[in-house]
């Protein structure tokens, strides 16, 4: 009998030995179907990670459609619904988040605007994932910004924000680094920064262009 139990000890720590090691994957393995929805809070983020990379390596743009989950893979394309009025958008995945308890999506200040839920943070929204089997996105052409301020007071450079932003036709953005609040124009081709540039000078603003990364 004590044999026995020896030989069986013995095969019980070989099996374990051999078996499959289980490890944290922070990415869904298998893509998500079409139709897979949910409900729950959702919130934005701008200026602040406007330039930082992504969780999959893109540039963060906050005025493109995009949006960071948990869970959802990377590429999946979802349509967002706010429950109170029925506005939607859709988005892309390209990041992780939101790190809030009780919020299931992030947007980017773009999406969050197509639902009118900038001014209050938050919305109520449906969550549909239309697709998750997608090719991946093409690098993002290069291009340059257009800096038409530099504040240290951020307030300054909001105000500087809407007025250009209402007289330019074009949605500038504050980046704060440093105690230093910057207002840049969206990713540009050169040919259309220069051209802004040149209006921005017209109108007595020193801007200049800055290469994006």
């Amino acid at each position: 009998m004590h044999r026995l139990i020896i030989l069986f000890a013995t095969v019980l720590l070989l099996v374990t030995a051999c078996a499959p090691q289980r490890h944290m994957v922070r990415e869904p393995v298998a893509p998500v179907a079409g139709g897979h929805t949910m409900e729950g809070t959702a919130s934005w983020y701008g200026e602040k990670f406007h330039g930082r990379r992504t969780a999959n390596g893109e540039i963060y743009d906050m005025h493109l459609l995009t949006a960071a989950h948990k869970t959802l893979p990377f590429h999946t394309l979802v349509r967002v619904t706010r429950l109170d009025s029925g506005r939607t958008v859709m988005v892309r995945i390209n990041d992780r988040g939101p790190f809030v308890a009780g919020r299931i999506v992030d947007l980017s200040f773009a999406a969050a605007r197509r639902l009118g839920m900038t001014e209050d943070g938050t919305a109520v929204v449906r969550l549909e994932a239309v697709s998750a089997d997608l090719p991946l996105p093409p690098p993002p052409a290069a291009g340059v910004r257009v800096q038409a301020g530099a504040f240290s007071i951020c307030d300054n450079a909001l105000v500087l924000v809407r007025k250009l932003s209402a007289a330019f036709g074009v949605e500038f953005a504050v980046e704060s680094e440093n105690g230093i609040h910057r207002v840049f124009s969206p990713l540009l081709k050169r040919g259309d920064a220069e051209i802004l540039c040149r209006r921005l000078r017209a109108a007595g603003i020193e801007a200049f262009m800055r290469e994006a990364f």
